[in-house]
């Protein structure tokens, strides 16, 4: 069995790719790095603000109670996990004919000993 003699090849040059481009350089080795890490991107997100907080803490600790107290509102799933808070709010605005703003201050002025 004859075979062929593969070294031959290994002087060829393959002809790839040329990259002058010095690779694993880090941000602080630029020279411009305001540049490099550029302008912060609104990619559209929701910014939670302190009082969104504290009305999330609110309406959990008085969900129970201020909706015991309207029963127009016993068909609203109030799962603030699967829906927003405010779609929440929105929902019981509408079903108790008032604007979101005031269900808003009703729950945040709740009383838990009501």
């Amino acid at each position: 069995m004859i075979t062929e003699d593969k070294s031959i090849h290994k002087t060829k040059s393959t002809g790839g790719l040329e990259n002058d481009t010095p690779q694993n350089k880090g941000i602080s080795q630029s020279k411009n790095v305001k540049e490099a890490i550029g302008k912060p991107v609104n990619n559209g997100g929701v910014a939670t603000t302190k009082n969104d907080l504290h009305l999330e803490k609110q309406w959990l600790a008085v969900k129970d109670e201020y909706l015991a107290n309207f029963p127009e509102t016993e068909d609203i799933d109030t799962n603030v996990e699967q829906d927003s808070l405010e779609s929440i709010i929105s929902n019981i605005a509408k079903k108790r004919q008032k604007s979101e703003q005031e269900i808003h201050d009703e729950i945040m002025n709740w009383s838990v000993n009501k």
